[in-house]
């Protein structure tokens, strides 16, 4: 497709490398899904509470800052591509 320039008020973004992905969870900027398979569901069916780490600490997305609502992109995959999809992720 056609490639275009876009302004982003930067001279250049650099991306996180997707290297080691799998193993950086929780994701979202505020931690607030816990997994890959997560992170591709709808947010209305993502886990509202979940553990984190082995100190008995729990995330509860209800609580104001904590919320993992938006960032739908992928939710509408097949339930194959996103299997294959975090195969992939998981192989980096």
């Amino acid at each position: 497709g056609h490639v275009a320039r876009a302004r982003i008020g930067a001279a250049w973004v650099r991306a996180a490398p997707l290297v080691g992905l799998a193993a950086s969870a929780p994701y979202l900027h505020n931690g607030s899904v816990p997994t890959l398979a997560a992170l591709l569901t709808a947010a209305d069916r993502r886990p509202k509470t979940f553990p984190l780490g082995k100190t008995g600490f729990v995330l509860d997305t209800r609580l104001p800052g904590n919320g993992n609502q938006g960032h739908e992109f992928g939710t509408t995959l097949s339930p194959a591509d996103k299997k294959d999809l975090i195969a992939f992720l998981e192989s980096l």
